[in-house]
């Protein structure tokens, strides 16, 4: 049955819709919490509101780091309130008794990770009346698309790996494969995309260096991949990555009918053909003082120049996305573009597009999100600081970024972010 949701949402005719979730550790609660809102406007909107599922509204799920986590949970079919839960008890256990020594091991234990994460997976299989096992992400159980960026590190290589049937790699009987294998007969040897394990594509996505161990994948009977953080690429926010992979296909010079994509989807571009949510886990402003980081250490200087690099990838994929897209409220980018609601490359727009990101200051979230965000009521700025961690995972702080998240959602996501072209 979930063969036929998940080839129905990917290959369907008519408007497509694409969730993207950024990366962002223990943060992913300030995610989980604007899902709620969207999931309880698509239910009130659904025919079947005791039953709905965000799985049922997005044609394609996908995510980086701690959204990958997210994104494989609700293609599975679980609901935000589920998903929350189980955040709330793993994340003491993922980010707990940290044993880190500088420049040696990581800060947590990737076993402590591994078994969280199987436990997590095995109790959403016995849920739904499944016998515990490790499914691949040829699953019937995804019941939509699904996609989940990771960095191969042992080759520079960016994956981003899709349950989608009619991706290049998916299956070695494929008229791609067979062409590949033309210029690289080694690759004879290569495993079937689809038969990657799902739970360890999610844990590869997440697993951030100097937190937690690269995580080792079979390619081959001969080789094996090293696959890190998908942060550590340019796609810890995943939107312009996901929207490239959907909709990228083959002109022939002779002006005919558009061919094949390498990714399997090949979707029409238009502000009523395409939609895409895009979700954050809460953004800052990097900021120090000029004498004091004059005074670091060489290597402290090139890590935080480093680190600044995923803010500047997060801000450029809003900033095209926008520019060539139609949304219901922009996303502020700087303040030389503001938030872009005026400013277009072309008149005729490629997607409709909507980001929500949170900004962590006191300052934003009492102008956004009222008064409940004050200093008064524990969101002063040491606490927004200790928040830009991505392992802090004492109750106070979860519980923390799940109000902002559900904050941000109630105030800043509404119906119209849904237009009547999209809805099912």
């Amino acid at each position: 049955m979930s063969a036929r949701e998940r080839d129905h949402h990917l290959f369907s005719p008519g408007p497509k819709r694409i969730l993207a979730l950024d990366g962002g550790g223990v943060r992913g609660l300030i995610t989980l919490g604007m899902l709620k809102r969207v999931e309880d406007i698509l239910r009130a909107q659904s025919a079947e509101p005791e039953t709905f599922r965000i799985c049922h509204y997005f044609d394609l799920i996908g995510g980086t780091s701690t959204g990958a986590i997210i994104a494989t949970l609700l293609a599975l079919g679980e609901t935000v309130d589920d998903i929350t839960d189980l955040y709330f008890e793993i994340c003491p256990k993922i980010f707990g008794g940290g044993r880190w020594i500088p420049g040696y091991w990581s800060k947590f234990d990737t076993k402590k990770f591994d078994a969280s994460m199987k436990a997590a997976f095995q109790k959403v299989l016995i849920k739904n009346g499944v016998q515990p096992h490790e499914p691949t992400v040829g699953t019937d159980l995804l019941k939509t698309g699904l996609a989940l960026v990771t960095k191969r590190i042992d080759t520079g290589s960016v994956w981003v790996q899709t349950n989608n049937p009619q991706h290049k790699f998916w299956d070695k009987s494929s008229e791609y494969w067979s062409e590949y294998w033309s210029k690289r007969p080694e690759a004879a040897g290569f495993h079937d995309n689809k038969n990657f394990e799902l739970r360890k594509l999610a844990q590869a996505s997440a697993a951030a260096p100097y937190y937690l161990d690269a995580i080792e994948l079979a390619i081959g009977p001969d080789e094996t991949g090293l696959f890190f953080d998908g942060a550590v690429s340019p796609f810890n926010n995943p939107s312009l990555e996901l929207f490239l992979m959907t909709t990228l296909k083959s002109f022939p010079q002779d002006g005919g009918t558009p061919g094949r994509s390498p990714f399997g989807f090949g979707w029409e571009t238009g502000a009523n053909r395409l939609y895409m949510m895009s979700l954050g886990t809460g953004s800052w402003q990097n900021r120090v003082d000029t004498k004091v980081f004059q005074r670091l250490p060489a290597v402290s200087k090139g890590l935080y120049a480093l680190r600044s690099v995923m803010a500047d990838a997060e801000q450029t994929g809003v900033t095209l996305l926008q520019a060539f897209s139609d949304t219901s409220a922009g996303h502020f980018v700087d303040e030389n573009l503001g938030t872009m609601t005026d400013l277009k490359i072309d008149w005729h727009p490629l997607l409709s597009y909507r980001r929500v990101n949170p900004t962590l200051s006191s300052k934003w979230l009492i102008e956004n999100l009222g008064d409940e965000f004050s200093a008064r009521q524990g969101f002063n700025e040491r606490a927004l600081i200790r928040m830009q961690q991505l392992d802090l995972a004492q109750k106070a702080n979860l519980q923390r970024c799940h109000q902002i998240g559900l904050a941000t959602g109630a105030k800043l996501i509404n119906e119209d972010d849904f237009v009547p072209a999209f809805r099912i």
